[in-house]
C-alpha cells in the first residue's frame, strides 16, 4: 500500500527477502561450506549442542511476556522450528545483531559464531535430534519482574493509554513526575514497557525544568503526541531506553547521575498497532547509589538535517564529520535511521594518519536499532576527525521501503519520513574540556537544525510550523532579527498559533518594540487562554510598565496554570514585593528555590524582605546562599554584610555592651 507498511508486514517482508536470498549477508560463505573446517562432532544434538546456543542468544526474547512471537525453552519449541532457525540464523538476521565483525568491539554482543551457525545447521540437516537425556540443559531461569532486582522507586502511568487498533506508527510522551523528598543519584534505571509486541522502542528523558507538564496538559488523553520533547534531554549524559532483547544495566559506578525533587521523566513509546486496541501501562524502575559521580558523560551527534531522497534512487549518501577540540574516550553509540536506511560507517581519523573503525552496518534494519557499548572505551587524542556516511535505498527493490510505489521522502520525525544520526556518548579528561567540548557541539548542532528547517522552507515556503520552529531556534541562539522574520511568518501563516505569537513578542519585547510586543500577547492569550507563558510574558511587561493591577491578574493565572514554572512564581513575587504584600512574595520566593535551588536572585530578593521583616537569621541564610551561588552578586554580598553587622549590633545590645 501507499501508505506506511505494518511492523508485523515490514518483518514479514524483510524474512521473505532474506529467507529467498535477496539481501546480501555479512560473510560470503556459508555455514555449510565452512563447516568441515570447524570440527564439528559427528552427530550433532539439541541436548548437547543447539540447547546452550539458543538458551544463550536467543531465549532473552522467545520466551512468554516478551516480543518474540514464539518461545525456545524447551526441545519441542526449537525442534517445530528447526528449518527457520537454521534459514534465519544462516543469513544473520537472527539473533538481531547489526553491528559488523571486525568494525568495533561491543560489550554484549548477540551474535553467532562460525561454529555455532555450522551446528545449527548440521542438526537441522540430521533431522533435528533431541539427544541422549543426560546431556539435557538446565533452561535459563530469568528473574520474574525487575531484572535488577526491586527497584528504590517506582514510577508509573497515572492511567493507561489505549493504543487504536489500526493506523500508522505511534509517538507518545508520558511525563512521569519523580516524588523524591531530597536529591537522589541514580545508578541504573529499568523500563519494563508492558506490551513488548507492540512496543518498537521507548527512550527515557529527564526534564528539570517541568516544561513537558504543560504539554501533557495540553492533550485530552494521557500524554502528549510527537517526536518533539521540548527542553527533555538524555538524563545526566546517558541514553536510557529500551528495544526488544534489550538487558537493563548498572552506570559505571563514578558516572550516576543527580536527580533533583520535583523533575520530571518524559518516556517516548514509539508503538506499532496490532490490528486490535491495546492498553498501554509501562513502569520505570529507579536504582539509588549514595556515591557522588566523579564524571558526567557527554552526548553528541554527527548527521543530517537535509535528506532529500528523490522516488527510485538506491545510493543515496550523507556525511558529517567533526573535529575534536579536546581528548575524549568514546563510550558508547547509537545509530539511527528509519526505513530507506542500507550502509552505515563511522571512523575516526587520528591526527597521526592511523584510523579507528567505531562501527559499520552493512545492512540498516529500523526494527533492530540499538546502543552499542564498547567493551573498552576507545581513546582519541585532540584533533581526531569523526567521520560517518550513511547510504539509503528508495528504490521499489527494498522490501522495507514503505512506500509502494517510491515517493519522495525528507528529513523528519515520523518514520516515513528519514532521518540520519549517529550518536556519540564520551567523557573528557577535564571539566573545562568538556565546556569546551559542549560549546562546539551546541553550534554545530544549532547549526545543523537551521539548515534542516531551512531546507523543508525550500520545499514549502508557507509552511508556519516551520517558520516556528526556525523562529524559535533563532530566538534560543539571541539572534533576534532572524528569530523576528521567521516568526513574523509564523503568525501570518497560523493567526490562532498561541505559541508563535508568544514567542513573537517575546522577540519584539527584547528588540524594544514594547507596544507590538502587548498587541501579540494579548493575541497569544486570546488564541489559547490556558497558555502560562504568555500570561507570564505579558503580566511582566504590565508590571515593568506599573499597570501593576493588570499585572497581577495575568501572572496569577500564569502561576495557576503552570505552578511548576520558577519563571512564573518569580515574576508574582515580585509583583507582590511592588504592592508591599511581603509575606505573599516570601512565599513565592521561597517556592523559586524549590524548584530552583540555583535560582541566587530569588535567595537575595527573599534575603532582602526576610530582613525588611526582622528576620534576619533567616535572611543571612539566604543572603549566603545567594552569594554561594553567584560570588558576583553584589547586592547579595552587600546586604550579607549589613545583616551581619546588625544581627551584631542587637547581640551587643543584648548583652549591654555600646
Amino acid at each position: 500500500p501507499a501508505s506506511r507498511i505494518s511492523h508485523l508486514a515490514s518483518r514479514i517482508l524483510i524474512a521473505t527477502a532474506l529467507l529467498s536470498g535477496c539481501r546480501p549477508t555479512e560473510n560470503s560463505e556459508s555455514p555449510r561450506t565452512q563447516a568441515s573446517d570447524l570440527r564439528l562432532p559427528e552427530k550433532v544434538t539439541f541436548n548437547e549442542h543447539i540447547g546452550p546456543i539458543l538458551y544463550k542468544h536467543c531465549s532473552v526474547c522467545h520466551r512468554e511476556g516478551e516480543s518474540a512471537p514464539f518461545g525456545l525453552l524447551s526441545y519441542d519449541d526449537a525442534r517445530d522450528r528447526a528449518q527457520q532457525i537454521a534459514e534465519v540464523t544462516a543469513s544473520r538476521y537472527m539473533p538481531p545483531w547489526l553491528p559488523q565483525h571486525g568494525y568495533g568491539d561491543f560489550d554484549r554482543m548477540r551474535r553467532l559464531d562460525k561454529r555455532e551457525l555450522a551446528l545449527i545447521n548440521r542438526w537441522f540437516d540430521q533431522g533435528s535430534p533431541e539427544g541422549n537425556t543426560e546431556d539435557r540443559p538446565e533452561p535459563p531461569k530469568f528473574q520474574p519482574g525487575w531484572q535488577l532486582g526491586q527497584p528504590d522507586v517506582v514510577l508509573r502511568f497515572s492511567e493507561p493509554y489505549m493504543l487504536p487498533a489500526g493506523g500508522g506508527d505511534v509517538f507518545r510522551n508520558f511525563v512521569l513526575p519523580v516524588l523524591i523528598d531530597r536529591p537522589r543519584y541514580v545508578r541504573a534505571l529499568e523500563i519494563r514497557p508492558g506490551s513488548p509486541q507492540v512496543v518498537h522502542h521507548a527512550v527515557l528523558m529527564l526534564d528539570s525544568q517541568r516544561v513537558t507538564r504543560q504539554l501533557d496538559r495540553q492533550d485530552p488523553e494521557p500524554g502528549f503526541a510527537g517526536m518533539d520533547t521540548g527542553q527533555a534531554g538524555s538524563p545526566g549524559g546517558h541514553f536510557i531506553g529500551w528495544t526488544p532483547g534489550n538487558v537493563p544495566r548498572l552506570l559505571p559506578s563514578d558516572m550516576a547521575f543527580p536527580l533533583e525533587p520535583g523533575a520530571d521523566f518524559v518516556l517516548q513509546l514509539h508503538m506499532l498497532p496490532s490490528g486490535k486496541p491495546e492498553s498501554i501501562e509501562c513502569l520505570i524502575g529507579l536504582y539509588f547509589t549514595d556515591s557522588k559521580p566523579t564524571q558526567q558523560p557527554l552526548i553528541f551527534r554527527l548527521g543530517s538535517t537535509t535528506i532529500d531522497i528523490a522516488a527510485g534512487r538506491s545510493d543515496y549518501a550523507v556525511k558529517d564529520e567533526l573535529i575534536l577540540p579536546v581528548p575524549v574516550r568514546v563510550l558508547s553509540v547509537y545509530p539511527h535511521a528509519h526505513y530507506l536506511g542500507a550502509l552505515m560507517e563511522a571512523t575516526a581519523h587520528l591526527p597521526d594518519g592511523t584510523q579507528q573503525p567505531l562501527i559499520r552496518i552493512p545492512q540498516w534494519d529500523f526494527n533492530w536499532q540499538d546502543q552499542y557499548y564498547y567493551a573498552e572505551p576507545i581513546s582519541l587524542p585532540a584533533g581526531t576527525r569523526l567521520a560517518m556516511r550513511y547510504t539509503y535505498d528508495n528504490s521499489a527493490s527494498n522490501p522495507t521501503n514503505p512506500h509502494n510505489p517510491p515517493q519522495r521522502v525528507a528529513f523528519g520525525p515520523d518514520s516515513t519520513d528519514e532521518m540520519g544520526d549517529l550518536w556519540l556518548q564520551v567523557v573528557t579528561e577535564t571539566p573545562q574540556d568538556a565546556q569546551t567540548l559542549t560549546a562546539k557541539i551546541l553550534h554545530l548542532e544549532f547549526n545543523k537544525r537551521i539548515a534542516g528547517y531551512q531546507k523543508q522552507l525550500d520545499i514549502d515556503s508557507e509552511d508556519g510550523d516551520l517558520h516556528n520552529e526556525l523562529g524559535s531556534i533563532y530566538l534560543s541562539m539571541g539572534r533576534f532579527a532572524e528569530a523576528a522574520q521567521h516568526l513574523q511568518r509564523a503568525v501570518q501563516y497560523l493567526p490562532d498559533n498561541s505559541t508563535a505569537h508568544n514567542k513573537f513578542g517575546y522577540v519584539l519585547e527584547q528588540r524594544g518594540q514594547t507596544a507590538d510586543a502587548k498587541k501579540h500577547y494579548r493575541a497569544a492569550v486570546a488564541a489559547w487562554e490556558e497558555n502560562p507563558f504568555a500570561h507570564r510574558n505579558l503580566g511582566g511587561l504590565l508590571q515593568e510598565e506599573g499597570e501593576i493591577d493588570q499585572a497581577m491578574v495575568h501572572l496569577r493565572k500564569a502561576v495557576q496554570l503552570f505552578p511548576e514554572n520558577p519563571g512564573g512564581q518569580f515574576a508574582l513575587a515580585v509583583t507582590y514585593q511592588q504592592q508591599g504584600a511581603y509575606a505573599k512574595a516570601v512565599e513565592h520566593y521561597r517556592e523559586v528555590t524549590r524548584l530552583r535551588p540555583d535560582y541566587d536572585e530569588a535567595y537575595s530578593n527573599m534575603g532582602a524582605l526576610l530582613a525588611h521583616r526582622g528576620f534576619l537569621d533567616q535572611a543571612i541564610t539566604a543572603f549566603e546562599r545567594a552569594v554561594e551561588l553567584n560570588p558576583k552578586n553584589a547586592a547579595a554580598r552587600q546586604n550579607l554584610a549589613i545583616a551581619r553587622q546588625e544581627k551584631l549590633r542587637e547581640g551587643k545590645q543584648r548583652d549591654g555592651r555600646p
